[in-house]
């Protein structure tokens, strides 16, 4: 296997390209490594049976145009204290690069839970 296709089947998949700076990336890794963690995300299933019994300080985003932003919404809403935070105009490839609008709010959130 050779990363070039793995990335482009992972594209094809989710509809869209990954920013250049994460296809360079890709594309760089170890096509073994980068199959493994991929079927095992898929293979995953739910993250958890009850979300309302999370005691951890979580913050959730997800673009507005990700097929998942609405159980992401969903899932924030069910954990106690979750920051939820949509990203206009992303998708699901998109709102990792968002850097700006996000880590301000990881920021607040290692602040908030600093002893």
């Amino acid at each position: 296997m050779e990363c070039r296709g793995f990335v482009e089947e992972v594209e094809s998949a989710l509809g869209e390209r990954f920013s250049e700076q994460t296809r360079k990336w890709m594309l760089t890794n170890d096509p073994v490594a980068l199959d493994a963690a991929w079927r095992s995300s898929l293979a995953e299933g739910p993250i958890s049976g009850d979300l309302r019994k999370w005691r951890v300080p979580c913050l959730i985003y997800a673009g507005a145009r990700d097929e998942m932003h609405d159980h992401a919404e969903k899932a924030a809403g069910e954990i106690p204290g979750a920051v939820w935070l949509s990203l206009a105009g992303h998708t699901h490839l998109s709102a990792a690069d968002e850097v700006d609008e996000v880590l301000p709010r990881v920021l607040d959130l290692f602040h908030s839970t600093a002893p």
